[in-house]
């Protein structure tokens, strides 16, 4: 594969960065413009800016891991010594990303062949050909819903278990009001 313009330089595309082999940099370089004329990326540039860095950053095959602090600084023009703790513009940004993106692919007319999956907790976006299988609409298993928990803080695991004891309780509760009523 020759050199392509991506940002307006000449670069040599690293085939090693995508999930699938088979899936070309053109062809995800077409899928991203064609996801960033879609309205939820077309009226918004602060999310299709962010969306087309990361996708470009990766594909370019740049060796630096793609940070929050580097995107602040290059999407949203942050000084270098901007505090990530108090801004937290590229965590919220990321996050409105996955969820478009999810919206986008869960929308009729666009499953599309190939897909861009950004994971919770990662700036790296993953490429995949294939179209989404009516399983990956459906209530999770057991399995999965071990692999969402695995992914949550530990303060909003805390949350989920109290709520399930006092619910769980709350159940308890009535079941003994019921005996003795």
């Amino acid at each position: 594969m020759g050199p392509d313009k991506v940002l307006g330089e000449s670069i040599h595309l690293s085939q090693a960065l995508c999930t699938a082999p088979e899936v070309q940099h053109e062809e995800i370089l077409e899928h991203l413009e064609h996801i960033l004329s879609h309205p939820l990326f077309r009226n918004s540039r602060r999310y299709a800016a962010v969306l087309r860095y990361v996708v470009e950053h990766t594909l370019q095959g740049n060796e630096a891991p793609m940070k929050e602090r580097t995107i602040g600084i290059e999407v949203f023009g942050r000084t270098p010594d901007y505090d990530t703790a108090n801004d937290h513009i590229v965590r919220s940004a990321m996050s409105e990303v996955r969820r478009r993106l999810t919206q986008y692919y869960s929308e009729n007319g666009n499953n599309s062949e190939i897909r861009i999956m950004l994971q919770p907790g990662s700036y790296i976006p993953h490429f995949s050909r294939g179209r989404a299988s009516k399983s990956e609409h459906t209530i999770p298993g057991p399995s999965a819903q071990s692999e969402v928990l695995s992914l949550l803080t530990p303060s909003k695991r805390i949350r989920i278990w109290r709520a399930a004891l006092l619910l769980l309780g709350t159940a308890g509760l009535v079941v003994t009001a019921a005996i003795f009523l």
